[in-house]
């Protein structure tokens, strides 16, 4: 106990710059094996702002990842034959001065007293960094999908599988500036279309033989289409023409093909999949190993806004 009434009043000490400059209070939200303190303005700085500008699930898993971090590196610093290799620390403090501050260590030594820290603590802090990087690292490699689960994966999510109705969609836009062009006269051209290859003269004869294929439209997700047009496509069947007007154009809209439920192949997905499934096996061995530790390694959460630092 005497040990962590030390830790408290130093990380406490160590702060009060920081503190002093940013808010009234700090405190301690937990103290990792004894070693390792999180206090209030550590969390707020991994959820990205104060506690009272972020919502309470996104200050809980910013003080559960500290946690995770600080449990895995007390874990590697506790295995037999751990040594910090001598001199690493100042070289990684050497590349950030070079990296971050351009070499300006007056630089470099006032932003750490801002944040209440010392060139050792931010050498400390810099070591644990790679350690933790490296113990990541170490995890991910050991994560494999198999092709199995990845055919599993793509037949039971219909939101990777199937883009549902879809059509093969050719489209003209004529600007309604343009001399000679109202609705009725786009109404009787759209009218005399009966194939693509009709569709494609029309286009030759106004002057826009070159990208009339707008591709593959999926209802669901009709990329670069406005309502109007949208409403207009999914009207059409197989082979019929169109057309729908905006106050800067008329669109001449000619559906080749339609499908009800659209298949994407499994080869233009597979490496989504893939990807998707390795990040879940990923923080499910990150998961268990973190339940691992912590069953070795106490976590302490003191009462509620007790060791207050106050201004």
């Amino acid at each position: 106990m005497r040990v962590i009434i030390f830790i408290i009043a130093g990380v406490v000490l160590s702060q009060h710059a920081w503190t002093q400059q940013k808010r009234v209070s700090n405190s301690i939200k937990a103290i990792v094996g004894g070693q390792k303190v999180i206090t209030q303005l550590d969390v707020e700085r991994k959820a990205g702002g104060p506690a009272e500008t972020v919502t309470p699930a996104v200050f809980a898993l910013a003080q559960k990842k500290l946690e995770a971090d600080a449990l895995m590196i007390i874990s590697i610093k506790s295995r037999e034959g751990y040594v910090e290799p001598a001199g690493v620390p100042e070289l990684l403090l050497k590349r950030e001065l070079k990296s971050r501050y351009n070499n300006n260590r007056k630089m470099m030594i006032e932003n750490l007293r801002n944040l209440g820290k010392t060139i050792q603590k931010r050498e400390a802090e810099l070591w644990d960094a790679l350690l933790l990087d490296n113990a990541i690292s170490a995890v991910r490699q050991t994560v494999q999908v198999s092709p199995a689960a990845i055919k599993k994966y793509y037949s039971e999510n219909p939101n990777v599988n199937d883009k549902g109705e879809t059509v093969d969609l050719y489209g003209i836009r004529v600007p309604r500036g343009r001399e000679g062009i109202n609705v009725a006269k786009v109404q009787e051209m759209t009218v005399k279309v009966k194939s693509l290859a009709g569709f494609k003269e029309l286009a030759v004869s106004l002057g826009f033989a070159n990208n009339t294929h707008k591709g593959y439209v999926h209802k669901n997700d009709p990329v670069g289409l406005s309502k109007e047009m949208t409403a207009e496509v999914f009207s059409l069947q197989e082979k019929e023409a169109g057309f729908t007007f905006d106050e800067e154009a008329y669109h001449i809209l000619y559906v080749e093909k339609r499908w009800d439920k659209f298949e994407i192949p499994l080869t233009d997905v597979h490496k989504l999949i893939e990807e998707r499934l390795a990040q879940e096996i990923f923080e499910q061995k990150m998961s268990e190993k973190e339940k691992r530790i912590r069953n070795k390694v106490h976590v302490y959460y003191p009462p509620e806004n007790s060791l207050l630092l106050n201004k």
